[in-house]
C-alpha cells in the first residue's frame, strides 16, 4: 500500500488536496477532524482537560463540553501548555490512524492528512509526501473566512 502524507500550514488547501484524492477513490485519514471528533465526544479526554484547564469546560446537568476559544487561548500561549494537551488528544489520533491504515490494507494507495506530519513523525511511515502551499494572502483569505478566527 502506497502512503501519501499530505501537510502544510493552515489555510494553504490541504482539504482541498484531500477532497481531490477522495475523487479518485482514495481514502483519506484527516486528523483535524479526528481531533475534533475526539475533543468533541471523548468523556476521558473532556474529564482530563477539566482536571487541567478547569475554565475550558462548560458544563450542564446533561453533559460536559470544552470551550475550545478559551482552550485554545490557552494551549497556544504556551509550548508547555500545548505539550499537555498533545499528550492526551495525540496518542487517541495515533490509535485511530492505525486502525484506519489496517483496515484500509485493500486500497492500493491512501492518503494521511497531518498538519503536523514532520513534528509526529509521520512522514517516516509515508512514500509520498504532498506538501500544500498558497500565497501568505490566498492563506490569510481562507483563515479569516473560518468561524472563531
Amino acid at each position: 500500500m502506497i502512503i501519501i502524507g499530505i501537510t502544510g500550514s493552515i489555510g494553504t488547501g490541504k482539504t482541498t488536496v484531500s477532497k481531490m484524492l477522495r475523487i479518485l477513490n482514495i481514502p483519506i485519514f484527516d486528523s483535524d477532524q479526528k481531533v475534533k471528533e475526539i475533543l468533541d465526544n471523548n468523556q476521558l479526554v473532556i474529564k482530563k482537560i477539566l482536571k487541567i484547564w478547569p475554565d475550558a469546560i462548560i458544563s450542564n446537568q446533561k453533559e460536559r463540553k470544552i470551550n475550545k476559544v478559551v482552550l485554545s487561548n490557552k494551549i497556544f500561549k504556551s509550548t508547555k501548555e500545548r505539550k499537555k494537551l498533545e499528550n492526551i488528544v495525540h496518542p487517541l489520533v495515533e490509535k485511530e490512524r492505525n486502525t484506519f491504515l489496517k483496515n484500509s490494507k485493500k486500497f492500493g494507495i491512501v492518503g494521511l492528512d497531518i498538519p503536523l506530519l514532520y513534528e509526529t513523525g509521520m512522514n517516516k511511515n509515508c512514500d509520498y509526501i504532498f506538501l500544500v502551499n498558497t500565497t501568505k494572502e490566498i492563506q490569510k483569505k481562507r483563515v479569516l473566512k473560518r468561524s472563531n478566527m
